[in-house]
């Protein structure tokens, strides 16, 4: 330690000096600025928790043995959750959970309960009662596995739910299910099956190996282009009752059998014959 000089009296001695220094140490003893801690109890309705400092205290006993115990538990810290302009996000605490204690360098008690501009309830500095708490520091041994590196990412500790967010796209991943959004494409992928959401020429198109609608209705307003085959099972039926149309190039019906209310109106079709009685000879 540097020698304390006065104008006039020269060097301080050493022993003076050991004085000093000590004083200034058992202050230091006493003055808080940080630590980490663990939460033991957290309280969602007022987002204040009890936690344990994680860093124990050293003290000598009468016989002069230097040992180490936990500090006293820190009840009803406030807890910081990113807030601001009307938004908020947040997440759940649960025993075990890290963070940092920050020690406030005066007394926050009015302010915790009443917010706003307050003074001081009692004038106290770096005290041991005046502490917030900011989760998420942990420790080496609990690091999160798998970390993101390319970009902004939210997820749970496994990894197996996340909301990646990079340059040019934006992906919501839940084990076997993902949502990716492009500059000019979604796709959603489930369980190794893409379907691809783009535009061509104004119009949206939907992509992937098959597609199945089930629905108890279906409304489709406009006009509708099938390219390839098409097969129902049921009956088709013009809107309201009205009878269905089929313009163009006409209707060709391969297999199978034509029937009206019943009746077989297809090429195995067959009249009766009034003379002489008899069914005419199919097709008709």
């Amino acid at each position: 330690m540097a020698s304390y000089k006065t104008g006039n009296e020269g060097d301080l001695t050493p022993q003076f000096e050991q004085m000093l220094e000590t004083a200034i140490s058992t202050d230091l003893i006493h003055t808080w600025t940080s630590l980490p801690g663990i939460v033991q109890e957290f309280f969602p309705g007022n987002q204040t928790a009890d936690i344990q400092p994680a860093i124990r205290q050293e003290y000598t006993t009468e016989s002069g043995e230097v040992k180490n115990r936990n500090h006293p538990l820190l009840r009803g810290v406030p807890v910081h959750f990113s807030r601001g302009g009307g938004f908020s996000a947040t997440h759940p605490l649960e025993p075990g959970n890290s963070g940092l204690i920050i020690f406030n360098a005066r007394c926050i008690d009015s302010w915790v309960k009443s917010g706003g501009v307050q003074s001081q309830a009692v004038r106290r500095k770096h005290d041991f009662s005046d502490g917030i708490f900011v989760p998420g520091i942990s420790a080496i041994p609990d690091a999160l596995p798998g970390f993101e590196t390319g970009g902004h990412q939210i997820r749970n500790d496994s990894k197996s739910s996340t909301i990646t967010v990079k340059d040019g796209s934006i992906a919501i991943e839940k084990q076997n299910a993902s949502i990716e959004v492009f500059e000019d494409t979604i796709v959603i992928t489930i369980n190794g099956t893409p379907l691809t959401v783009s535009e061509t020429g104004g119009k949206i198109k939907l992509t992937s190996n098959q597609l199945v609608l089930e629905a108890t209705a279906i409304e489709a307003t406009g006009n509708m282009l099938v390219r390839g085959g098409l097969s129902w099972e049921g009956v088709a039926t013009g809107a309201g009752g009205a009878p269905a149309q089929i313009g163009g190039g006409g209707v060709q019906i391969v297999g199978g059998v034509v029937q009206h209310n019943g009746i077989n109106i297809g090429d195995t079709h067959v009249h009766y014959v009034i003379a002489p009685q008899r069914d005419s000879d199919p097709p008709h």
